[in-house]
């Protein structure tokens, strides 16, 4: 019943093109998005090739990490500037990381330590940690394993659940996973909170009611903890998420969201630098002097040991905002934003010069 949609993310790098030119206009600027849209089977590099051959250097990429680092690996993108408008992979920051790429999204590192840090401040310290079977959900798994040893929290079981049909193929997917759900809960360590990792959204909505004893959910699902949501309502966001729906005829996704704050930062840079060259912007994004609004209360920067955005997450229920991290009780790092995620003395990214 849920409507089948092909642009997320385009929608919100066109919604963010229209917002920086309404403010160009004033400063006699004027900003174009050129789209290369590449199928399922395309070729990713061949299709950057081009862009970079006539000499578009600003990218915006809404791309799996993959295809993200075989356009960053590319000769003429050494001196290109790739803003990553989609991925959460902790290795793009870490050992992978690139000196030609910036990071829009949160990481999984930054979305467990905010879910850590808020369920040990209401002291739900026992977690059963619920994977799914994808590398992201393994991923997502790995750094709630760390988050908990940052936060004085236990992970007292790790279960791995993988869904499908029956086997004689006349049992749904609603019926299996109601009947499997609880079982595969029901553990004899006692726990306050299920930690599922479910990135691919196979079998995590199921979890609110169907586990063997009543428990909180958090994670893909449950408590959420994401860069944006379009019911949130604070710091002028309602105005954002209206503007975009009357043009999309859609809610603003967390994907659209970071295309959006990709234009957003390249706006940002252009009118307080005054620089248009690719080399000038980079290094004004890297600067004590760049911080773009975003709507979440304070202006974001960029890390500069690994080019991740710096930002508060919101911690979403079903339907509304539970909480913002970091936490106001949070310590260990200069800046507040810092604790989400790896700091300058946790990161491994040795790639940036």
């Amino acid at each position: 019943m849920d409507p089948v949609v092909a642009d997320y993310g385009l929608q919100g790098a066109q919604f963010g093109m229209q917002e920086i030119n309404r403010s160009g206009a004033f400063l006699g600027k004027r900003y174009t998005l050129v789209t290369s849209v590449v199928t399922a089977t395309g070729d990713v590099k061949a299709a950057a090739e081009k862009l970079l051959e006539a000499g578009d250097s600003l990218i915006i990429a809404d791309l799996e990490g993959p295809d993200l680092l075989a356009v960053a690996d590319l000769p003429r993108a050494r001196t290109a500037l790739i803003l990553d408008a989609r991925t959460s992979d902790d290795t793009l920051r870490q050992a992978d990381c690139r000196g030609n790429v910036f990071h829009l999204l949160p990481n999984w590192a930054m979305r467990a330590d905010a879910l850590g840090q808020y369920l040990a401040h209401k002291n739900w310290k026992r977690w059963l940690l619920l994977t799914g079977a994808t590398p992201a959900d393994r991923a997502y798994a790995a750094a709630v394993k760390r988050a908990a040893a940052k936060d004085g929290a236990s992970v007292v079981a790790t279960k791995s659940y993988e869904s499908g049909d029956g086997a004689d193929g006349t049992s749904g997917p609603r019926e299996q996973l109601q009947a499997q759900l609880p079982a595969v809960t029901h553990i004899p360590a006692a726990y306050d909170v299920v930690f599922v990792t479910d990135t691919s959204n196979a079998f995590g909505d199921y979890l609110l009611f169907n586990t063997w004893d009543p428990r909180l959910v958090a994670g893909t699902h449950g408590l959420t903890a994401v860069a944006w949501n379009s019911q949130f309502r604070e710091y002028a966001a309602r105005s954002v998420n209206y503007r975009f729906y009357q043009g999309a005829k859609r809610d603003m996704s967390e994907r659209d969201y970071g295309n959006w704050l990709a234009t957003a930062v390249i706006g940002e840079a252009v009118t307080r630098s005054g620089k248009l060259d690719t080399a000038s912007i980079k290094s004004y994004l890297l600067s004590d002097q760049f911080s773009v609004p975003a709507n979440k209360g304070e202006g974001l920067t960029f890390r500069h040991w690994d080019h991740q955005l710096r930002q508060p997450l919101l911690l979403f229920g079903p339907r509304m905002l539970v909480s913002m991290a970091p936490q106001p009780d949070t310590r260990g790092a200069q800046l507040a934003t810092d604790a989400l995620g790896f700091d300058q003395a946790q990161s491994e990214c040795r790639n940036m010069h």
